[in-house]
């Protein structure tokens, strides 16, 4: 009863807030709100197989989408936690922020948890984030995907392997460019630093849009000898025509 008692004086002293909205309400001491809860972790619609895109109620009967049918990408499989909307968003954004390293690990935690136990094909055998540019690392402080990678590899006991591939060029920033632009923006940007032949690697992002990093990367690390690369990412953009 004395503990009861310490902990409601500890909830109305110090009330739990939402890590996103702020919001204040019973949270059962999870970090999240329910709605926010909600727009992060519920998977409201079918999700590609290859690219984690939203599928329409009339896709193939193997799930891929209208677009990795004819074209498939360079990696085998991805996973997403929710689309690039709401609260995901607003993870995201506060995500580029080294200040917020902890809400984008406990993510990739979560991320690990809720999908990449369905992740097909062999056991990962190393999870590597999409890398920046040292000058936009040392502009920053901290890489966000390394940050969503060290939850991943936490919670599935797999090795971080950040030094198995090299952003060996600065590239654009890709939100401004359009689907063309961001293929040739990341062409050839990426180097393989260790041979993975025969390894299952997982790449990790905040954002997939265009597939177009997650594309180049992938192709570095098959260049490299792997034998499949899967993607992990926060969140799947949907992407309009010609961007």
């Amino acid at each position: 009863m004395l503990h009861k008692g310490w902990q409601a004086l500890v909830d109305l002293l110090l009330p739990l807030r939402c890590l996103l909205c702020q919001h204040v309400e019973p949270l059962d001491r999870t970090p999240f709100c329910p709605r926010c809860t909600a727009e992060l972790f519920e998977e409201r619609h079918p999700a590609c197989p290859r690219c984690a895109a939203v599928i329409g109620p009339f896709g193939s009967p193997d799930g891929m989408c209208g677009n990795c049918r004819p074209d498939p990408p360079a990696f085998d499989a991805s996973v997403r936690l929710a689309g690039y909307v709401g609260a995901m968003q607003q993870a995201v954004l506060l995500g580029k922020h080294s200040w917020h390293e902890s809400l984008l690990e406990l993510l990739g935690r979560e991320l690990a948890r809720r999908r990449c136990t369905v992740l097909p094909g062999p056991v990962v055998d190393a999870i590597v984030p999409i890398p920046l540019h040292w000058s936009r690392h040392w502009l920053t402080g901290y890489n966000h995907s390394q940050a969503i990678a060290y939850g991943l590899s936490r919670e599935l006991r797999v090795p971080l392997r950040s030094d198995w591939l090299h952003r060996v060029r600065w590239t654009r920033p890709q939100k401004n460019l359009r689907a063309t632009q961001r293929w040739h923006n990341v062409h050839r940007a990426f180097r393989a630093r260790k041979v993975v032949t025969g390894r299952h690697v997982l790449l990790v992002d905040d954002v997939m849009t265009t597939c177009a990093t997650a594309r180049a990367a992938a192709v570095a690390l098959k260049q490299a000898g792997a034998n499949r690369v899967s993607v992990a990412v926060l969140a799947r953009a949907a992407s309009a025509p010609g961007r």
